[in-house]
């Protein structure tokens, strides 16, 4: 592979590592990860004065992240071009989940604001199934983009004798 190739798959990895990390922080600062936390953030609470989330409010949220979750795997997957059979397979299944997984949890808050709380458990699971995806996924491109590269590198240097 390409160095071109290896220095744009680390960058795209180191920033959507960056951008899980961020995600996963805003989404424990605005919603929680707890049932009761989701329950209140898209049901409301009486006796907390939040009030529920409409459906038009969850669907101006959810038609951007759709573009970006689908963006993300698009592009992770895309990657695995680059690779070998064995680790294409690896990906296969892991970029599926990812897809299902991360329009399952854009769209759940859809059904759930719409009176469907008893669908907040799927949600911390896609939630949940998706960022560790994400992670496993990035780890295999990195692995994929950067096998062979310290062999590669090791087999170039060549041992001079010394003179005598």
């Amino acid at each position: 592979m390409n160095a071109a190739y290896r220095l744009s798959i680390f960058y795209f990895a180191l920033f959507a590592l960056l951008l899980i990390g961020s995600a996963v922080l805003l989404h424990g600062m605005k919603i929680g990860y707890g049932v009761e936390e989701l329950n209140r953030y898209y049901l409301g609470d009486t006796a907390a004065y939040v009030t529920a989330k409409s459906s038009e409010g969850v669907l101006k949220t959810a038609v951007p992240h759709l573009g970006g979750v689908g963006l993300f795997v698009m592009v992770s997957a895309h990657f695995f071009l680059f690779a070998s059979p064995r680790e294409k397979r690896r990906a296969k299944p892991l970029a599926l989940l990812l897809i299902v997984t991360g329009m399952l949890n854009t769209l759940l808050p859809l059904l759930i604001s719409a009176g469907a709380g008893y669908l907040i458990w799927l949600k911390l699971l896609s939630f949940t199934a998706f960022v560790f995806g994400s992670l496993w996924l990035l780890w295999l491109l990195c692995v994929v983009s950067f096998s062979g590269l310290v062999q590669r590198k090791c087999a170039d240097v060549t041992i001079k004798p010394l003179a005598d």
